[in-house]
């Protein structure tokens, strides 16, 4: 239930589930030029969690949502490798708590999309902006994405894909593309995915992009 992010040089991991009742707050980065690991400081840093969403922004690593000891979390924080330093999020008008939602950078904004709380499926989405340290609700103009957790979200150019998940009636093999212009989505609604040779509906797989496809392995297809 932990986190990874690449920041141009270190693989960044932070968080998660030991066994099954111990949350952490601590992370590391491992740099494979050096072969070596460097701590995060637990100093600040967000409340211990897993099942939570994070990005790289290109200068920070951006920690939100999850599960923690107390139930679901709706807070975050910011680490800047930088200074090793851990900065609050604003909370104002921030997404309700939740977990296994997905996220990405689009260059602008952190994307946030899905999850699921403690009243079921989700399937709505905001965009944080860490320049002005604000949020604001994801709306898009028309057509829709089924609730869905556990599913990814990728920046694919100038297009937001998400794809599977897990929803009400179990595992999913669609998804939805979402136009983007300086990093914020352009609101013409969800553009379905192309289902011709899909790999078959899953949740909790991995998915990344080449620089023209995306690639998705693993997961869990049962209901």
């Amino acid at each position: 239930g932990h986190v990874s992010v690449w920041d141009g040089s270190s693989m960044i991991i932070w968080g998660g589930l030991i066994g099954t009742e111990v949350y952490i707050r601590t992370g590391a980065a491992y740099n494979p030029a050096t072969a070596s690991w460097s701590e995060i400081t637990p100093i600040n840093a967000p409340s211990a969690r897993s099942s939570h969403s994070a990005i790289w922004s290109g200068s920070e690593l951006i920690v939100w949502s999850g599960h923690g000891s107390n139930g679901l979390v709706s807070s975050g924080a910011r680490y800047r490798l930088s200074d090793r330093s851990w900065h609050a999020m604003n909370s104002i008008n921030s997404p309700s708590a939740r977990y296994g939602n997905s996220a990405v950078w689009t260059g602008t904004r952190m994307f946030i999309w899905g999850g699921r709380d403690n009243n079921g499926i989700l399937s709505d989405g905001a965009l944080y902006d860490p320049v002005t340290d604000t949020w604001a609700t994801l709306s898009l103009g028309g057509g829709a994405l089924a609730a869905r957790y556990r599913g990814t979200t990728i920046l694919a150019g100038d297009k937001v894909l998400i794809w599977g998940g897990k929803g009400a009636t179990g595992a999913l093999g669609d998804g939805a593309v979402v136009p983007v212009r300086d990093g914020v989505p352009i609101a013409t609604g969800y553009i379905p995915i192309n289902a011709t040779g899909f790999p078959g509906p899953r949740s909790r797989h991995t998915a990344i992009w080449t620089g023209d496809r995306m690639i998705i392995w693993g997961g869990i297809s049962s209901q």
